[in-house]
């Protein structure tokens, strides 16, 4: 278990780490705009890039707290922590799902690492960073109370140094590293070897937490000269020398940082363990260093011996080599003036452009300052607005007890005048009731005299309507059977004349359709189908002007005059047929009046006088 102390300088260490990632990478961004080199794509070949993903994920592994379970106690990752937070997000949860959906990260420390890198990639990062740490719940829920984030003076210049990356390009989603995220970050070993099967279980097997992995990293840069160093990064040419503080930092605090990166994978805190791996971190650090003078050394012996080789050589040449060699150094000389001066200009070039830089984020700084200030006033006013709110919700409460008590004392008093005026009501229909029955009496005495008298006067006057009604019933009797004969005879007409009407059209439209067809345009019979030739004539049927064989126009007719026949087809001669067999209207009507109207009236008249007569006399009789 850790001490207070401990857990203290943890935090101490932790903060000075965000002071030189805040100054480091804003000269770093300084560089970059004097250089122009915003183009230009940064990988996991940069030795820098691997030292801020292990510094970043040691300040999101500073305090997190522990939860325990059946099995003993699990750490809580800052992944879980991320997808917690961003499930309401809609803009920044893409990343927790392209995560989710990557099939290559298998641990829930390799799946935060993926994420970083997707952010960082995406100019996502400080957003997501800046959203996820404004939730104070979960922040409370996952790191304990005196963590870094909860300082918003160090979350904000960390969120502004990792702003600044933005104007970046990265290529961090390259399908050879993304397997090694379980174990370590990747570095440029895994970027210019090929992958293999073993290459998972080769770095499962060699490290242990994203700060050994580093280990390497940093041990293997220390050795190594300023130019090799600057050859090893050929995308981005960041200035090395303001990162080195960073690393001697980070082992420096090497004791620290191990109990950070291990609180993520190794569940042993026992203080022995820790101790004797300061102790092999120390030992390590010494041999590179004895290396590292050991090859300074060495190149300087390798640089005396070159001198003395040109002392030699020089020594050797005659007079006239002298003077064409001072001659080529005067050249020399002047050559190097001139790029002296050059270089003056650009420098001066660069130095204006870094005080503008300067003066633009001093004034984002004061803008920054004043959002800030704009913020805070506002959540004072939404908490004065919020104390304004309760005290009238309490004057609205008191309100409503006085009314409340208020309408208890009036429905009192209502129930009691409802008593008294439900008694009175009972008394006055008591006596309605006295009143009501008197009447009735009355009433039906009067009543029954009325009735009497009624109905002396209705006899007389249905008596007298009775007759009146026979002798008009007679009448209209008589009428009636009259138009109905005379409706009987104009719908028979009528009936008549609609047949001989559509007989008409019928004919009219046979007639219409009747077209004498050529010889040549009939090859076969219209009826039979049968084709002509020498054996099989043509014949015309006179009324339809079709062509047909002899044996579909084997039918005659009478024509204009009794000695001249016309040949016609079968299916008029059908036609023929049927209109001989009809009856002919005009012997249809000579029938129906021998039959039927022998004695009928052909000059009766309905008298419209009458039939007012009558209508005023039935509204006259029927009572309103």
């Amino acid at each position: 278990m850790e001490t207070p102390g401990s857990q203290s300088k943890i935090r101490a260490l932790s903060k000075k780490k965000t002071n030189i990632i805040h100054d480091q990478y804003t000269k770093s961004n300084d560089i970059q705009y004097e250089n122009g080199m915003n183009s230009d794509v940064v990988d996991d070949s940069n030795v820098n890039l691997q030292i801020f993903f292990s510094r970043l994920e040691q300040l999101l592994l500073v305090d997190l707290k522990n939860r325990k379970s059946l099995l003993g106690n699990k750490n809580k990752t800052y992944w879980d922590f991320f997808v917690l937070v961003l499930k309401d997000s809609k803009g920044l949860y893409d990343g927790v799902l392209y995560v989710l959906n990557c099939q290559e990260v298998k641990t829930s420390v390799g799946r935060g690492r993926l994420f970083i890198r997707f952010c960082l990639q995406n100019h996502r990062l400080g957003d997501v960073i800046q959203q996820s740490f404004m939730i104070n719940k979960a922040v409370s829920q996952f790191y304990t109370p005196e963590c870094l984030w909860s300082n918003p003076l160090y979350t904000h210049r960390i969120i502004q140094a990792i702003y600044q990356l933005n104007d970046i390009k990265f290529d961090l989603l390259d399908s050879r590293t993304i397997y090694e995220l379980d174990v370590s970050w990747p570095s440029l070993e895994s970027r210019t070897r090929s992958r293999t099967i073993s290459d998972a279980m080769r770095h499962r097997t060699n490290s242990i937490s994203s700060f050994l992995s580093m280990e390497s990293v940093i041990s293997s840069s220390v050795p190594i000269g300023e130019d090799e160093f600057l050859t090893s990064i050929p995308k981005c040419d960041l200035d090395l020398s303001s990162f080195q503080q960073l690393a001697d930092a980070s082992l420096n605090g090497g004791s620290s940082a191990q109990s950070v990166s291990s609180n993520e994978e190794i569940n042993d805190g026992s203080s022995s363990y820790w101790k004797q791996r300061c102790h092999q971190l120390e030992l390590e650090l010494d041999q590179t260093q004895q290396q590292h003078e050991q090859q300074q050394q060495i190149f300087q012996s390798d640089e005396l011996d070159q001198n003395n080789s040109t002392k030699e050589m020089i020594d050797s040449p005659t007079q006239t080599d002298i003077n064409i060699s001072e001659d080529e150094m005067k050249v020399y000389e002047q050559e190097k003036q001139k790029l002296i001066d050059n270089y003056e200009s650009q420098l001066t070039t660069l130095n204006e452009k870094y005080e503008k830089i300067k003066s633009y984020s001093v004034t984002l700084s004061d803008e920054i300052t004043s959002l800030n200030f704009q913020l805070s006033s506002v959540s004072i006013q939404r908490s004065s607005t919020t104390d304004e709110y309760e005290r009238e919700i309490s004057n609205f409460r008191s309100l409503l007890e006085s009314k409340d008590f208020m309408l208890k004392s009036l429905q009192d008093q209502h129930e009691i005048q409802m008593n008294s005026q439900k008694s009175n009501l009972k008394q006055l229909e008591e006596k309605q009731s006295q009143i009501l029955s008197e009447n009735n009496e009355k009433l039906e005495k009067t009543l029954q005299e009325l009735a009497e008298k009624a109905y002396e006067i209705s006899k007389q006057k249905l008596s007298q309507e009775l007759e009146e009604k026979t002798n008009n019933l007679n009448q209209s009797r008589l009428d009636f059977d009259e138009m109905k004969r005379r409706l009987i005879k104009a719908i028979r007409e009528k009936a008549e004349l609609w047949d001989e009407k559509h007989s008409y059209e019928l004919k009219l439209v046979e007639e219409q359709a009747k077209v004498w067809i050529p010889d040549e345009d009939a090859l076969n019979c219209s009826k039979c189908g049968t084709a002509f030739g020498w054996t099989v004539r043509k014949h015309h049927c006179r009324m339809c002007y079709k062509i047909y064989c002899y044996y579909c126009s084997n039918n005659f007719t009478s024509g204009s005059t009794p000695n001249t026949r016309y040949r016609i087809c079968d299916v008029c001669n059908e036609k023929v047929l049927s209109e001989s067999l009809k009856p002919t209207p005009i012997d249809n009507t000579e029938i129906i009046d021998i039959d039927e109207y022998d004695n009928i009236n052909v000059n009766f008249e309905v008298r419209s006088e009458k039939i007012a007569s009558n209508i005023s006399t039935h509204a006259e009789e029927t009572p309103p």
